[in-house]
C-alpha cells in the first residue's frame, strides 16, 4: 500500500515521537523534524508508509547515537502483559470457541502501541473489550479450513506486549491442529515498539513456535529486504499469519494464497482501504 495524503501527518508525528524518545535537546529535536521531512518529501507517494519510517528512524538513530528508543516501553509492554497471561488463558479456555476468542485477544493485543497509545495502557481493560467485540471483517471459516489443510504455518508478529497473547493464540491453534507446524516472525532490529528476538525470548515464544528473525528493521515485511531464509519460508510456508497495520501495508499485495491479516484498525487510510471503521478488529483474507 503506497502513500496516502493522511499518512504524511503520522510520519510527521511518527518522526516527533520517536525523536523525543531518543533526546530532550530541543536544538537536535528541530534538526531532526526538518530532516524528518526532508526525507518524506524525498520519498513522495510512491513507496510504502513503512519504507519512510525505516528511512526516518535510521536518520534519528545516526543523529542521536540511540539505537532502541522504545526499548523501556517494551520491556515495560512485555511484564504487564506477561502478568495477565495466566488467567487470560484460563478465561479464553471456558469460552464456547477458544480459538475464535484467542484470535480475538490477539487482534486485540495490537493495542499495544506506543505511537497510538499513552504511557498508561488500560492493557487488561482493552483486552476484556476485544474479547466482547465481533471482527468487523471476520474471515474465520475461512482460516479454519486453512489450518486443517496445512502442515507449516508462518506467522508475523507486530509489536512486544502484544506478542503474548500472539503465544496464547498459537498454543490454542496447536491444541487443535496438532500437525501444525508454527514459524513466528519477528523483526531484525530495534523500530518502533516492534518485537525483536529479545522480545520473543523474554516472553517465553520459543516454548510454542520456533522463532526467526526476518533480518530486516523495517515497522513492516518489505521481503526484498528480508532475509533469504524469511523469503523462503514466506513462499513454501502453507499459510500465513500476518498481524499489525505496517505489515498489512506492506504485504496486502502479495497476491499468494493462505495469507490472513490481524490487526485493530488504527487510522481512516486503512479503515476505507478494507471497509471498516477505526478501532474495529479485522481478520481478514485479501481474495485471490
Amino acid at each position: 500500500m503506497r502513500v496516502y495524503p493522511d499518512c504524511i501527518l503520522c510520519l510527521v508525528r511518527f518522526t516527533l515521537d520517536t525523536a523525543r524518545k531518543a533526546t530532550p535537546n530541543r536544538d537536535l529535536l528541530q534538526e531532526i523534524s526538518l530532516e524528518g521531512l526532508r526525507i518524506i518529501l524525498h520519498h513522495g507517494f510512491a513507496a510504502m508508509p513503512p519504507q519512510i519510517a525505516q528511512a526516518i528512524n535510521k536518520m534519528i538513530k545516526e543523529r542521536t547515537g540511540i539505537n532502541d528508543p522504545y526499548q523501556k516501553d517494551k520491556k515495560d509492554h512485555n511484564h504487564l502483559a506477561m502478568r495477565l497471561y495466566p488467567s487470560l488463558k484460563d478465561e479464553i479456555r471456558v469460552t464456547p470457541d477458544p480459538l475464535r476468542t484467542a484470535l480475538k485477544a490477539s487482534a486485540g493485543g495490537n493495542r499495544i502501541d506506543s505511537i497510538f497509545l499513552d504511557e498508561e495502557v488500560d492493557l487488561r481493560g482493552a483486552i476484556q473489550r476485544s474479547l466482547t467485540e465481533d471482527f468487523a471483517i471476520e474471515h474465520y471459516e475461512e482460516l479454519k479450513e486453512a489450518f486443517r489443510d496445512a502442515s507449516t504455518l508462518l506467522f508475523l508478529g507486530d509489536n512486544a506486549g502484544e506478542i503474548v497473547f500472539d503465544k496464547i493464540l498459537i498454543e490454542e491453534i496447536k491444541g487443535i491442529y496438532r500437525q501444525l507446524k508454527v514459524i513466528y516472525v519477528v523483526k531484525g532490529g530495534p523500530i518502533i515498539n516492534d518485537a525483536t528476538m529479545e522480545d520473543a525470548q523474554e516472553v517465553g515464544m520459543e516454548e510454542v513456535a520456533e522463532v526467526i528473525s526476518n533480518g530486516d528493521d523495517t515497522p513492516g515485511t518489505i521481503l526484498a529486504q528480508c532475509s533469504a531464509e524469511m523469503r523462503e519460508l514466506f513462499q513454501e510456508s502453507d499459510m500465513v499469519i500476518v498481524k499489525g497495520q505496517g505489515n498489512f501495508e506492506t504485504l496486502e499485495e502479495e497476491k499468494r494464497d493462505g495469507i490472513f491479516f490481524s490487526l485493530q484498525i488504527k487510522c481512516p487510510v486503512i479503515a476505507q482501504h478494507i471497509g471498516a471503521q477505526i478501532g474495529d478488529l479485522a481478520l481478514y483474507r485479501i481474495p485471490s
